[in-house]
């Protein structure tokens, strides 16, 4: 009897401590991914965060991603992707190994969609003097910005006389150039410019999305990089 006893009072013993033991907690997973895409060339980063995981030793990472193409990072917690041509969005899963059993595994991230803006001129005037021209700038400013996609371009058409010469019109696209980048700085990517021969002094400029064609010249002309010019 004693024994029996003794073999219940174990049973019991037993089962309370194995319901008293701590199930091993779940971690958090989450993907940090940047706001909008940058332009098409440029690589985007996802990380991945684990949280309460401190009783997961070595956790593994996988990744998978809708558009582009994983650069570098495939098994550790932050990637980067590139991709070669225009896409809305992309959404980066990242799968964790390792994790108790029961746990959820993976977690996902998308940069905000990137909405294309289209070929759009903004101003077009003649010949103005230098003080006449910086406040036309400046009052074209908050258009610029209003109207720009993050991976917009500035590009400008300087329509030149017979009698300007080359040098003075890439001088007068130089001190464009220096003005968008003090009130512009990094907000719009990049500034680029055409000059042509024509009957008048003319400044066309235009927004265009990164990989799309600028406006053509009406005859041959000459293309310039602002970054040479600055």
């Amino acid at each position: 009897m004693k024994s029996l006893l003794f073999i219940l009072s174990l049973t019991i013993f037993s089962g309370i401590a194995f319901a008293q033991t701590p199930q091993a907690k779940c971690p958090d997973i989450s993907v940090d991914s940047p706001y909008q895409l940058p332009g098409i060339g440029v690589a985007v980063t996802f990380i991945a965060s684990l949280k309460n995981a401190e009783h997961v030793k070595s956790p593994k990472f996988h990744w998978a991603v809708t558009s582009g193409r994983i650069l570098r990072g495939q098994g550790t917690r932050t990637i980067a992707v590139s991709f070669t041509k225009r896409v809305t969005a992309i959404t980066a899963t990242v799968t964790v190994k390792g994790l108790p059993e029961g746990c959820t595994n993976n977690a996902s991230a998308s940069t905000d969609t990137w909405e294309s803006v289209p070929i759009t001129l903004c101003d077009e005037y003649e010949r103005l003097s230098f003080a006449e021209e910086e406040k036309r700038l400046k009052d074209l400013i908050p258009k610029l910005l209003k109207d720009s996609a993050p991976t917009s371009q500035i590009f400008l058409h300087l329509s030149i006389t017979q009698k300007d010469t080359l040098r003075d019109a890439m001088a007068h696209a130089r001190r464009i150039a220096l003005f968008l980048e003090s009130e512009i700085g990094d907000r719009i990517r990049d500034v680029h410019f055409q000059i042509e021969k024509g009957d008048e002094y003319i400044t066309k400029i235009w927004l265009v999305p990164l990989d799309a064609d600028p406006p053509g010249c009406a005859k041959r002309c000459k293309r310039v990089d602002a970054k040479n010019l600055i």
